[in-house]
């Protein structure tokens, strides 16, 4: 299991050696911070720049494994619920005609 810490939606692995107080420093100073936000400033493209809402963190552990295992699985199980919903409907189509 390795750890990671989400913010705003993005996962980030925790280095292996990390002790819970190192991860709960950084956490504590990631919520710290504010998004800058921006806006263009027509015609020439130029932005302008403005503090937004603070940052979203969270600190889980997940299994990780290879790129290449992972979307195996992933293909695997699509594969799965394709042919699942092929059966499906194909089910559904003989009860149709069953019923006429």
């Amino acid at each position: 299991m390795a750890k990671i810490i989400t913010i705003d939606n993005t996962r980030f692995v925790l280095p292996e050696g990390m002790t819970n107080k190192e991860i709960q420093s950084l956490a504590g100073l990631l919520i710290t911070l504010v998004k800058v936000e921006h806006c263009y400033l027509y015609p020439n493209y130029d932005s302008l720049f403005y503090a937004g809402e603070g940052v979203q963190v969270g600190v889980s552990t997940v299994e990780l494994m290879t790129k290449e295992e992972a979307r195996a699985k992933s293909e695997q199980s699509r594969e799965a619920q394709e042919a699942k919903k092929a059966a499906q409907a194909a089910g559904d189509l003989l009860t149709a005609h069953v019923v006429s």
